[in-house]
């Protein structure tokens, strides 16, 4: 824009002030960062009232700063078109005339109180010797400043007088308001700070272990990610008549193509892309840089945005903004609203409509296509294979014993302590906040306390825990040990308010876990135990189909006895015949899809279940005789019953079959047939691990050697390969 295409009505009553010389330097300015003519006009506008105010009051152009244009802001334009620019006008004219020595050097900031120099220095340690991203870092400084701010108010920052009990109360005041991974990043943000102090030397104690855990397990919610037809219809919408649909199809296909996080894009510049060899950089997690090949229809999009429509300018950003200022994008969030809106254009129906959504589609049409997970672990640049990914989550500090004998009295006052059994109270309150359950917890300790009083004691000791969880002879090594780490981790959150606690150590009592040998029903047996099911002699006309529909759902799907007990009537979506298992193990939940066949049996049950209880709106699937939900106990005795009819259990044993069971056969019957046609079983599992709601995909290799039959079929498999190779 020329200079002189202003408008004589922005600057007429010349002259206009001390800021008239600058303003063709500013028109110059912001026409290379790509701003339109009439937003120009709106910014002259702004430097024409502001001059115009400094000419008033006497001031000279040595004399604007920040505190002059504050006041210009509030006192003179409020309440004037065009204030909505202003500000960053006048900060983007502060910059011109100090580039050009007309005004002095901004005055140094004020002196930062300790706090604030604190969380500086924080700040800089988390961006340069941790890598996180600039987001990560404004999340976690926002949750520090909360903490300081609840905890010390207008007082001084006295870092030593920091308890343990300071860190549970703010987790627990503030983790319940927040979603489950917002809440644990709440801890995760504590605990780093925590860790800097103790590095840093402003506290004495290691605190971090104070910081309680978030019951947040990986992949617990429903899959989250698109079929390849939908990302192509996303794909689609993109308009490439214009210039910024060619760019945000690009943007997509790097997204849907190479599974990028929405920062990695943000970060491309132009000298990231190798044309001659067809290799792309990025830049991840923690600052690492990866090469990836740069596939046919990428390059092709990138190279038609970068030939038509990327517009000049010095940033060296590989994409640039649709409006000015001409730079790159700011914040991954940017790259989300892009996605969501191509969602939203293709009517395609989504529980999540961020960038990551098209990095979950990608690993999971790759899985779909037999694809290893160290292959999609590599694609997708993971730290770790997927299979060692998932999380641990058990008491409230598993790694190891801190310090915490060291933590000195409270000051006088401040934080009585508490009786064990209000702080057992306290404990189980904290813990099932943050999303656990510990049924078994609150009948544990309550029995801990009343077992302290009667020795005598009002702490935890190593010796009276370990008494306490063997007391009981007739328990399994098991139980024993299962109580003694319910006992050592409410040790460890005692230790907060009573420095005197003895945690027991890890491994006190160690036990080695064994595996019930399952049973595996033949096509006959399973076929008798149906048989028999809906021919129950009962007075309630629909229990014999109940049984008959809950153990042959057991038997073809796989699920666990209690997730088919805890489904509801809305987990069948009879036309996509899909059940949803909601909230199992480990907080997990996913979709089984049934076969035709199923689904037409469970449907007449549906339909029978209906007529019976019409009147009376039933909150289960499989109901009792009531209406409601079937007690396990019942459920087994009925199926232990049974199976001595049948004659699978013998009639005086107490062990035998179990429910259980036919979810070992069906994994085993699935890995079987992959064997029998000569598939990589390896590859597979995942998918199979996924079906079955494991938490981690190892879980389900015990398939592998816990079968004779599989065992066989996998070496028949490795001799037919090698045969012909090995002498």
């Amino acid at each position: 824009m020329d200079p002189k295409s202003v408008p004589s009505k922005i600057i007429d009553g010349a002259p206009v002030g001390p800021l008239t010389p600058y303003i063709e330097s500013y028109i110059a300015v912001v026409n290379e960062e790509g701003f339109a003519p009439s937003s120009v006009h709106e910014q002259i506008r702004v430097i024409v009232m502001s001059s115009r105010s400094l000419q008033q009051s006497g001031c000279e152009i040595r004399d604007l700063d920040e505190i002059v244009i504050e006041r210009f802001l509030y006192h003179e334009l409020r309440g004037q078109w065009p204030h909505v620019s202003a500000p960053a006008t006048l900060r983007r004219l502060l910059t011109l005339l100090r580039r050009l020595d007309a005004i002095p050097p901004a005055k140094p900031a004020p002196l930062r109180s300790p706090a604030q120099q604190l969380m500086d220095n924080y700040r800089r340690f988390l961006l340069k010797e941790r890598a996180l991203s600039p987001e990560t870092v404004t999340a976690w400084i926002r949750f520090i400043d909360e903490f300081l701010c609840e905890r010390f108010g207008t007082k001084a920052l006295e870092l030593s007088e920091l308890r343990a009990t300071d860190i549970t109360a703010f987790v627990q005041r503030h983790a319940h308001r927040h979603s489950p991974s917002r809440a644990r990043r709440l801890v995760t943000a504590m605990r780093s700070f925590l860790r800097y102090l103790r590095y840093k030397g402003l506290i004495e104690v290691e605190l971090d272990g104070a910081v309680p855990r978030v019951a947040q397990w990986s992949l617990s919610s429903l899959p989250k990610h698109l079929p390849a037809a939908a990302v192509q219809r996303v794909l689609d919408t993109c308009d490439l008549e214009t210039s910024t649909g060619r760019r945000n199809y690009a943007i997509l296909l790097l997204l849907a193509r190479l599974g990028l996080r929405a920062g990695e894009v943000v970060r491309l510049n132009l000298e990231d892309i190798d044309w001659d060899n067809a290799l792309i950089t990025i830049c991840g997690k923690g600052r690492q840089r990866a090469q990836l090949p740069l596939p046919m229809d990428v390059g092709q999009a990138i190279a038609s945005y970068l030939h038509r429509d990327r517009p000049q300018c010095s940033c060296r950003s590989l994409f640039i903004r649709d409006h000015a200022p001409l730079v790159g994008f700011g914040v991954a969030h940017a790259i989300s609203k892009i996605v969501r809106c191509a969602l939203e254009r293709a009517g395609v129906e989504s529980a999540r409509k961020g960038a990551h959504l098209l990095r979950h589609s990608l690993a999971t049409d790759m899985l779909r296509n037999g694809a290893s997970l160290e292959e999609i672990g590599e694609v997708l640049r993971h730290k770790s294979a997927p299979s060692q990914k998932s999380g641990q989550y058990g008491n409230l500090r598993q790694s190891r014993t801190r310090c915490f004998e060291a933590v000195s009295p409270f000051l006088a006052g401040r934080c009585p302590m508490n009786p064990l059994h209000k702080a057992v109270d306290d404990y189980l309150e904290l813990r099932r906040a943050l999303g656990f359950k510990l049924r078994e917890y609150g009948v544990c300790l309550r029995q801990l306390v009343s077992f302290l009083e009667s020795k005598g004691s009002s702490r935890i000791t190593t010796k009276l825990a370990v008494e306490f969880a063997t007391q009981c002879e007739r328990q399994k090594p098991v139980s024993w040990a299962r109580q003694l780490g319910i006992v050592r981790g409410f040790a460890l959150y005692r230790t907060g308010a009573d420095p005197t606690t003895e945690v027991p150590p890890l491994g006190l009592l160690p036990f080695r876990p064994q595996r019930a040998q399952p049973y595996l029903y033949t096509e006959e047996e399973i076929r008798r135990l149906l048989e028999a099911a809906l021919n129950l002699v009962t007075p309630y006309k629909l229990q014999p189909w109940i049984y008959y529909c809950l153990f042959g759902l057991l038997a073809v799907s796989g699920m666990r006895p209690g997730e088919a007990l805890n489904l509801q009537p809305h987990d069948m979506d009879w036309s996509e015949s899909v059940l949803t298992i909601r909230g199992a193990k480990f907080g997990k939940s996913r979709l089984v899809p049934l076969h035709p066949s199923t689904r037409e049996v469970l449907l007449a049950y549906a339909e029978r279940r209906e007529q019976v209880y019409a009147r009376r709106p039933v909150s289960y699937f499989f109901v009792s005789s009531h209406g409601t939900r079937l007690i396990a106990s019942n459920v087994s005795k009925i199926f232990r019953d049974l199976s001595r009819e049948i004659g699978i259990r013998d009639p005086d044993a107490g062990n035998g079959p179990r429910l259980h069971d036919f979810r070992h056969r069906f994994a085993i019957e699935i890995l079987l047939g992959r064997y029998r046609n000569g598939e990589q079983v390896s590859r597979r599992l995942p998918v199979l691990s996924t079906y079955l709601g494991h938490a981690n995909v190892t879980h389900t290799y015990w398939y592998l050697s816990n079968s004779p039959e599989l065992m066989a079929a996998a070496a028949e498999l490795l001799e037919a390969r090698w045969k012909g190779v090995l002498p």
